[in-house]
């Protein structure tokens, strides 16, 4: 999660407006205190924050007030459970989660980089020995997502961030808000002919539901 830029998921995602700093006294659950807004989605938003005990900055998701409970809450617990799974240096790392005054929210690594799209739509097509080492560090966490049972669903430009490094930056996967979890029986079951995903992005098994 960077300060520049980080997507929360959602196709119709939005920069937040200049100077949208959290507000004044802004604590949540006692032991963050956010201090701004990364980026917003339909579901929730992102904000730059401290832990206020060990004094270590982090990104928090914060879910809408209009999307903390039914099925928008699961799927954010869903997220949750998906992404701390997996313990890979190519997905994004959940370090908590839990509920504020009724709001959900979900505590990951801080990034400093910035998505893939931002590099794409900045740079154009990039060379083959930049793609192939992205694909790379995509496929490596995937294939950990897929032992675990884990089956992302909404792969795509603005969910890989490149993470900057010394070297060549390395590619981590976000967002497991509309993953599939084989082996959890709470989690949330897609009906026969529903379709999530981002549809420019779907295979074709998963735009025919």
């Amino acid at each position: 999660m960077d300060e520049r830029s980080l997507p929360v998921g959602s196709a119709d995602a939005a920069p937040p407006p200049p100077g949208a700093d959290a507000p004044r006294a802004a604590i949540l659950d006692g032991k963050y205190r956010l201090e701004r807004e990364l980026s917003r989605g339909g579901m929730g938003k992102v904000h730059v924050a401290t832990h206020l005990h060990l004094d270590t900055r982090v990104a928090i998701k914060v879910l809408h007030d209009d999307a903390a409970e039914g099925d928008d809450h699961a799927r954010f617990l869903q997220e949750a459970r998906a992404a701390a799974q997996l313990r890979h240096p190519n997905v994004v790392q959940v370090l908590d989660f839990g509920i504020d005054r009724g709001r959900p929210y979900l505590v990951m690594e801080l990034l400093d980089g910035e998505p893939l799209r931002a590099r794409l739509e900045r740079d154009g097509p990039l060379a083959a020995s930049a793609t192939s080492a992205i694909v790379t560090d995509i496929a490596a966490a995937l294939t950990a997502a897929h032992a675990a049972g884990i089956v992302h669903r909404d792969l795509k430009p603005d969910n890989v961030f490149l993470v900057a490094t010394a070297g060549a930056p390395i590619a981590k996967v976000l967002d497991f808000g509309v993953a599939k979890l084989a082996a959890s029986p709470s989690a949330i079951t897609t009906a026969s002919g529903a379709v999530l995903g981002t549809p420019a992005y779907m295979s074709p098994e998963q735009a025919q539901g």
